[in-house]
């Protein structure tokens, strides 16, 4: 769990700063209600993930410690 939560962590602080960048160029406000949108996605594509590999496939996901 602390694997995921470092990983998710890391994903989650790498897209906000792509996201702020990116902001940067594109002047439009319809952009600043999405970061936080975008972020969530990564963390429910994260963490169903890792419930799939748990609940499928009976064993942790490729990145989780046995």
């Amino acid at each position: 769990m602390a694997l995921f939560a470092v990983a998710s962590g890391v994903w989650l602080v790498a897209g906000r700063w792509v996201w702020v960048s990116l902001r940067e160029r594109v002047r439009d406000p319809l952009w600043e209600a999405w970061g936080s949108r975008l972020a969530g996605l990564i963390l429910i594509g994260l963490g169903s993930t890792a419930l799939w590999w748990g609940a499928v496939h009976q064993q942790p996901a490729p990145w989780c410690l046995p």
